[in-house]
Formats: C-alpha cells, sequence, structure tokens
C-alpha cells in the first residue's frame, strides 16, 4: 500500500506534469489559451500541500517554460495571473488559522481514523480573490511601464470600433436611447471597464480555487480540507456598512474636489460589491431550494418575485443578497420552522 508521503509526491508530481502540459498546448495556439486557466486547478492543489521547495521549484519551472514556448509577454501573464496567485492561494487554503474571543490564534485539525479534517473559511475565498486580483494587475502595470503595452488603451481602441459599429447600423433614435440609458458613456470608460473585467475574473478564478480544487484534494490527500458549502455564503463583517460608509465618504469627497474626478471609482467600488452581494444572493436562493420542503411557510416567494422582476434578475439577486446579509434570512427561516427535518445543509 502507498503511504501517505509517497502518494503526496506522486501527486504533486502528477499535478506539475499536467501544468506544464497545460502551458505547452496553450503556448501553441490562441484558441488552446484558456488551458492557462485550468492550469490554476493544479497549481492550487500544490499550494495546498507541497512543501515550500518544491512549490517554489514548481512555479519557476513553469514560468521558464512559458517563457521557452511564448515569449516573455505570455510567461508574466502566465505567472502573474495563474501560477503565483494559484499557488499562494492554496497555500493560504491548507493553512487557515482562526482567532479565538480570548485572541488566542488556533488552527482547526480534527483526525478520524487515518484521515485528517481541516476547514477553509469563506474568507480565504474573499483572499484568493484578492491575489489573482492584484497579480492582474501587477501583469497590467509590468506591460504598460516596462514593455509599452498598455492593455486599458488598447481596449478602448477596440470599445471605439464596437461604438462606431453601433452607430452606423442603428437608427438615430436606436443609437439615442441606449445612450440615454449610460450604455455609451459606461463603454466609453475604458479603465472602469478593464477593471471590472479583471475582478470579475479574479472572481471566476477564485471560485475554482475554492469549490473546485478544495473537493478534489479530499480524493486524493490524506488531509481532507472543507469549506462553506454554495447553500451558506454569507459575506463576512458588515460589508453594507462598509459600502455605505465608503461611497457617503467618496461622494463628500467628490463634492469638495470634484476635480480628483471620484465618480469611476465610486460606480467601480459599487459595482463590485454588488458582485458579491450577487453571489450571496445566488447562494440564497440555491438555500430556498434545497430546503424548501422545510422553510415553505416562512419564506415570502412574493417579495422575492417582485424584487427580482422589478429590478432586474441580475441587480435583484444582488439586492436579495444584501437583504440576507443585513437580516440573516436563512437563520430565521430554518429557527421558526417546525418541519425542519434532520437534513438541513446536508
Amino acid at each position: 500500500m502507498v503511504n501517505d508521503t509517497n502518494r503526496k509526491t506522486i501527486v504533486n508530481l502528477s499535478m506539475l506534469v499536467l501544468c506544464l502540459l497545460l502551458i505547452s498546448l496553450a503556448s501553441i495556439d490562441p484558441y488552446l489559451s484558456f488551458l492557462s486557466i485550468v492550469a490554476v486547478v493544479p497549481m492550487v492543489l500544490i499550494g495546498m500541500e507541497a512543501n515550500p521547495v518544491f512549490s517554489l521549484s514548481a512555479a519557476l519551472l513553469i514560468s521558464a517554460l512559458a517563457f521557452l514556448l511564448g515569449g516573455l509577454q505570455f510567461a508574466l501573464a502566465t505567472c502573474l495571473m495563474y501560477v503565483l496567485p494559484g499557488l499562494v492561494s492554496g497555500i493560504f487554503i491548507a493553512n487557515e488559522s482562526f482567532v479565538s474571543v480570548d485572541r488566542v490564534r488556533f488552527k482547526i485539525r480534527l483526525q478520524k481514523g487515518d484521515d485528517i479534517y481541516k476547514f477553509a473559511s469563506l474568507k480565504m475565498f474573499l483572499l484568493s480573490v484578492a491575489f489573482f486580483a492584484v497579480g492582474l494587475l501587477a501583469y497590467t502595470a509590468i506591460l504598460k511601464y516596462y514593455m509599452n503595452l498598455d492593455l486599458v488603451k488598447n481596449l478602448q481602441i477596440d470599445i471605439n470600433t464596437i461604438l462606431d459599429l453601433y452607430k452606423k447600423n442603428l437608427t438615430a433614435e436606436e443609437y439615442q436611447t441606449i445612450k440615454d440609458a449610460g450604455f455609451i458613456e459606461f463603454m466609453s470608460n475604458s479603465s472602469s471597464l478593464y477593471l471590472l473585467i479583471s475582478y470579475i475574473k479574479s472572481i471566476i478564478l477564485a471560485l475554482m480555487a475554492y469549490y473546485l480544487c478544495i473537493p478534489l484534494s479530499r480524493l486524493v490527500y490524506k488531509e481532507k480540507i472543507h469549506n462553506i458549502p454554495v447553500d451558506s455564503i454569507f459575506l463576512p463583517g458588515r460589508p453594507v456598512l462598509v459600502l455605505f460608509v465608503i461611497v457617503v465618504s467618496l461622494y463628500a469627497i467628490e463634492l469638495s474636489f470634484p476635480d480628483l474626478g471620484l465618480m469611476s471609482v465610486i460606480n467601480n467600488f459599487i459595482l463590485i460589491m454588488n458582485i458579491l452581494f450577487f453571489l450571496e444572493g445566488i447562494s440564497l436562493i440555491v438555500f430556498i431550494i434545497k430546503n424548501w420542503k422545510h422553510i415553505k411557510k416562512e419564506v415570502n416567494m412574493l417579495i422575492i418575485f417582485v424584487i427580482i422582476v422589478f429590478m432586474g434578475i441580475l441587480p435583484g439577486i444582488g439586492i436579495l443578497g444584501m437583504l440576507d446579509n443585513m437580516l440573516n434570512y436563512r437563520q430565521r427561516w430554518y429557527s421558526n420552522s417546525k418541519d425542519r427535518g434532520d437534513n438541513y445543509g446536508k
């Protein structure tokens, strides 16, 4: 029987080979570039269980291969956007520590038989979002200031081309309609749009790290890391209060110093927070579907339906997430239910 140390070595080497294969294929053809994103999965798994020497060596080897096959820009993109953030995310996920009410730092580590059980909170997902976002912005900054390649400016050129096509193919009334809706103004602000795209991409990569890599790690490693289920996503802290205070503060600064041009910052911050609230709203909907049998008498579906229909699907679900964060619907519904059963959260 293969012992735990040998199993770890075999799995880590397999993940390294898989990552090298994915990066090699991604460098061959632009149509296969999406495989660089897939390479995040083996990198997170390596970060979870490999020792620091192996992890660093793997990152250097993958970056060197990317440079040899695709050049400097491809190597920078691979390393900064996928390899390093994925590796760091895996390390943090596997080594999360908590602080007790007595301000004592501790780690959750339980043993049952031969298996060891650990826990990764939602904070690890949010940290992973930050790691991938920093990597994306670092890649953008290096290209701009050291390689004279401005991705934001290039995006603006592409946007202008698209807007010109809209103007040529739409009637004056149709074009004025989308202009009045704010679409033209939103698309014209390439820096804000680029930040939004980067943040959405960071969230997608972080979701892969938290909701795909952690379950995969339980299949191959002795240490079983458990995470927050999709139907239990609840943003930590007081994000609604943070959103309100920061937006009001930025508006006050904007009114006092209009030359700073903070409106784009305000709009981006609101969009970013809305995406997080959207995730919590999706989680709430999954919870309702999963536990409908036990909570159907407590849920006011009319209010939920009205919010989603009148606000629109995306903003409506975001509003649901915001309300859930303030009122904790799941706890209320379930604690008030008389027909709960014993399968909550399972």
